[in-house]
């Protein structure tokens, strides 16, 4: 009878033994999943809110870069033109390589020069009398276009000669062509891009936004109970930081679906912000893949638990080296982007302080416009990376080199080195892309302008540098192209 009991209390045992194992497998499998959700929720969170900021900053930059341009094209064909066919044949040049849906002018009697539909618009919205009114550049707030049916924003542009004003440019931009500064990043994720007014808090959709198609407006307040933000005042702060703030991001909840929202002002847009948002799934799917092995192997707990760990540290870590390398540098050319060229130099001035000698100098591919259209795209990115790879090669070991944008390089030489000696190194350059072998083609002639300033005779800091060898780069192009000056 006792052997019986012992037998059954054994057996007894070794079944609550197993009870509490399945008991603690359980459990562990339950914090485990709940753990590595929180885990994986926050990474996708963080992942969305560095990818959002890299975009928005990339449109907004690119947006800031096409005024710059358009001020640039006002200025030179304005000054150097009188005859209104020639000055128009200009602008609808410049309009079709640059993404505008309109350009015109109003000459020193504010005589308007441009479709009349165009100037129907402007009539209509005050904006004439306002660009009249004002001596600097700015863009209008949106408003829908007669003649597209897009929303579309106008950018006015001043040009004076000395201190008498010779009129004003006016370039129309298409909503719609706001998403496509986006395109350049290397990230292929489906993102809905729109601008927000600070004041009324109504939005335009560049790119469609859930319910709310492309070109179309709402408003944050109407959308407010769709909302579902991690902490009761979520909104408000969202709000405040579109009111207070120049960039910003936040996250939330729609239709069970989490998101990531970053914002940015918009520089010449006072009340404006771009806005970028991504669902944070599309970044990874980590989650419902580990749900599933957790579901289908639960015999190999442990093991590929353990497995599943190792791969989302490693994930992890080439995904964070890969964003921080996106976001250093220029996705095409493998150079520096402008940010971080202007931070490093920025960086070496201050740290050198009174005695920061170096030279800054302006590259520009001539007539790069012509080995897009004669040779292809595909062909005018061979020309952009073999110049950055030629820029590299003579000047990475002795400073910094950096695409500013578009077919326009920068290079900055640390150091007191003479002027021959860089001279040196822009013959070389020079010769190095006299061809450039393109497919299909074979070798093909190639050239260059180059402007030049030094730190700190012609300025003290980097915005002075850029303006001088800007300057001396302006000079090439008038001369002729294919030269190197320097600013004088």
């Amino acid at each position: 009878m006792k052997d019986k009991l012992k037998k059954s209390f054994k057996r007894y045992q070794y079944r609550w033994v197993l009870i509490s194992y399945v008991i603690v497998c359980i459990l562990i499998v339950a914090s485990c999943f709940q753990h590595v959700r929180g885990l994986v929720d926050a990474y996708n969170k963080e992942q969305a809110e560095m990818v959002t900021s890299l975009l928005v900053e990339n449109i907004n930059s690119e947006l800031n870069n096409l005024v710059v341009q358009v001020e640039r094209v006002s200025n030179i064909v304005l000054l150097n033109n009188t005859d209104e066919k020639s000055i128009m044949r200009e602008f609808d040049s410049y309009k079709m390589i640059s993404g505008l849906s309109a350009m015109g002018y109003l000459d020193r009697k504010n005589e308007f020069h441009g479709d009349s539909s165009e100037k129907s618009d402007l009539v209509k919205h005050g904006l004439i009398a306002q660009a009249i009114s004002l001596d600097n550049t700015f863009i209008t707030d949106p408003y829908r276009s007669s003649i597209t049916g897009k929303y579309t924003l106008t950018i006015f542009v001043p040009v004076t000669d000395e201190n008498s004003k010779v009129g004003i440019v006016y370039a129309n931009l298409d909503l719609d062509e706001i998403a496509s500064f986006a395109s350049e990043n290397s990230i292929d994720l489906p993102a809905r891009i729109c601008i927000i007014n600070s004041k009324s808090l109504n939005y335009i959709a560049c790119t469609d936004m859930g319910d709310v198609p492309a070109g179309s407006w709402n408003s944050l307040m109407i959308k407010r109970e769709d909302f579902e933000f991690d902490s009761h005042n979520g909104y408000y702060d969202f709000m405040n930081g579109i009111r207070t703030q120049t960039s910003g991001n936040t996250s939330y909840k729609e239709a069970n679906v989490e998101y990531t929202l970053g914002y940015s002002s918009i520089e010449k847009m006072p009340n404006w912000y771009v806005a970028l948002v991504l669902e944070n799934d599309d970044l990874s799917d980590t989650f419902k893949r580990f749900r599933s092995i957790l579901y289908l192997y639960m015999t190999i707990l442990f093991a590929v638990s353990f497995v599943y760990a190792v791969s989302i540290i490693a994930k992890e870590w080439l995904q964070r080296r890969n964003f921080q390398k996106l976001s250093t540098l220029d996705t095409m050319t493998g150079i520096y982007n402008k940010r971080t060229f202007e931070m490093y130099v920025e960086e070496y001035i201050a740290s050198n302080k009174n005695k920061a000698f170096g030279t800054l100098i302006f590259v520009d591919v001539d007539d790069f416009k012509h080995y897009n259209d004669e040779y292809g795209h595909l062909n005018g990115d061979i020309v952009l990376k073999t110049f950055a790879k030629c820029l590299s090669e003579q000047f990475s070991s002795i400073g910094y080199v950096g695409r500013y944008g578009g077919d326009e390089f920068v290079v900055f030489v640390a150091g007191s080195y003479e002027r021959e000696y860089i001279d040196g190194k822009i013959n070389e350059i020079a010769k190095s892309l006299s061809n450039v072998e393109l497919e299909g083609f074979g070798m093909v002639p190639t050239s260059f302008s180059a402007g030049a300033a030094t730190c700190p005779v012609d300025g003290a800091n980097y915005d002075e540098l850029c303006n001088a060898a800007d300057e001396a780069l302006y000079e090439v192009k008038e001369s002729g192209k294919g030269k190197f000056y320097w600013h004088r």
